[in-house]
C-alpha cells in the first residue's frame, strides 16, 4: 500500500482533548465484545435476549424496553444520551454538527420517500439533530426551519421527484451527501488518520458497487468522490470483467480482502464484504494509540453505531425465529 493510503494515528497529539480521550477510554471497555456477541446470538428467543443484554451499559434502558416492548425507542435513548455525553466532554462543541450529520440525513431521507409517495413512511424519525421534526413531517417540507447546508439535498430532489424507481435516487441523493459532508468535515480537522479511514471506506465501497453492478447486470450505478480512485477512472473500470475489476483493487492495496480461491462470483463478493468490514474495524482499532485528540471521539461514535447496528439486527433476526447460524450470517 502507498504512503498516501496509509494511516498514522501517532502523529495526533491534542491536549485540548486529554480529559476527553480519559472518559472514552473507560466507555470502550464496555462496548460489547465478541465473546458477548456470540452469547446474544444464540440466545433462545426475545426474552432471553433482552435478559442477556441486561448484563451490559444497556441495563439502565432495559426497564423502558420491557414497558414499550419497542427496541427502537432503546436505541433512540442510547444514541441520544450517547450525542449528549460527547458534545458535553469536547472541547469543540462544533463537534456536534458532525455527529448530527448522520441523523439528519436519516430523517431527511425518510422525509422525502414520505413525499416521494404522498403517504406515511414507515420509519420512525430521530426525535434529535440539527432540523426538528416538524419541520418534516407535514405534508411539505418547512425548509425555513432546516440549516442551509441542507437544502442543496431538497433542491435536486425535485428533479427526481417524478422519476421511476424514486426510492433508489433518493438513497443515493441522500448518501451522496452525508459522505460528501463527512469528507468536508474530516478535511477540517486536519486528521490525515480520520481523512484516510474514511477514503479507505469509499473506495472499497465503491468497489462493492462495481461488483455488484456486474454481478447482478443493475443499469444504474453511483459512485462515491473522495476514495482513492477518481470516479471518472471507476465509470472506465466499470467496463471491464469481474476478475479485472478485483485484480484492480488487489493491485492497489487491498489484495487480502479477495480470496481468489473462490470460483462462484456470488460467495466471493460475500467474503470480501466480510473481510471489507474487517479491514475498517482494523482501522478503528488503530485509534487505540492515539493519546489524545478528536479523534477518539469520532471513531468511538462509530463504533457505538455499529455496535447498535448490529444488537438492531440480532433483535429483528429474534422476531423472526432466525436461527444462531442464520444470524451469524446476517451479521
Amino acid at each position: 500500500m502507498n504512503e498516501d493510503k496509509q494511516v498514522f494515528p501517532y502523529l495526533s497529539f491534542d491536549h485540548r482533548y486529554s480529559f476527553a480521550s480519559g472518559v472514552i477510554r473507560g466507555l470502550e471497555t464496555k462496548l460489547i465484545d465478541q465473546q458477548k456477541v456470540n452469547k446474544l446470538i444464540i440466545t433462545r428467543d426475545i426474552e432471553h435476549f433482552m435478559g442477556e443484554l441486561s448484563d451490559s451499559i444497556y441495563r439502565p434502558y432495559i426497564d423502558k424496553f420491557e414497558k414499550s416492548m419497542d427496541f427502537e425507542d432503546l436505541l433512540f435513548d442510547v444514541y441520544a444520551d450517547l450525542i449528549n455525553e460527547l458534545v458535553l466532554i469536547s472541547p469543540n462543541k462544533d463537534i456536534k454538527n458532525f455527529f448530527y450529520l448522520f441523523f439528519d440525513t436519516y430523517n431527511i431521507k425518510m422525509a422525502l420517500k414520505h413525499i416521494y409517495y404522498h403517504k406515511a413512511y414507515d420509519e420512525r424519525l430521530f426525535s434529535f439533530g440539527s432540523i426538528p421534526e416538524e419541520a418534516l413531517k407535514g405534508e411539505s417540507i418547512a425548509l425555513e426551519l432546516i440549516p442551509k447546508r441542507y437544502h442543496i439535498i431538497f433542491e435536486k430532489f425535485k428533479s427526481i421527484q417524478d422519476k421511476k424507481d424514486g426510492e433508489i435516487y433518493i438513497n443515493d441523493l441522500v448518501d451522496n451527501f452525508y459522505y460528501n459532508s463527512i469528507y468536508e468535515d474530516i478535511s477540517k480537522s486536519g486528521s490525515k488518520y480520520l481523512l484516510n479511514l474514511h477514503r479507505h471506506n469509499m473506495e472499497l465501497i465503491n468497489a462493492n458497487t462495481l461488483l455488484r453492478k456486474k454481478l447482478f447486470n443493475f443499469k444504474k450505478m453511483e459512485l462515491l468522490e473522495h476514495g482513492f480512485t477518481s470516479v471518472g477512472e471507476l465509470i472506465k473500470l466499470s467496463e471491464k470483467s469481474f476478475e479485472e475489476i478485483i485484480k484492480y483493487f488487489m493491485q492497489n492495496g487491498y489484495e487480502n480482502l479477495f480470496d481468489m480461491r473462490i470460483k462462484d462470483h456470488y460467495q466471493l463478493l460475500t467474503a470480501f464484504l466480510i473481510k471489507k468490514y474487517i479491514f475498517i474495524k482494523d482501522i478503528y482499532s488503530m485509534s487505540n494509540y492515539i493519546t489524545m485528540g478528536i479523534e477518539v471521539l469520532i471513531v468511538y461514535f462509530f463504533k457505538k453505531r455499529q455496535e447498535m447496528s448490529m444488537l438492531r439486527k440480532i433483535f429483528l433476526a429474534k422476531l423472526r425465529h432466525m436461527d444462531a447460524q442464520g444470524i451469524s450470517r446476517l451479521l
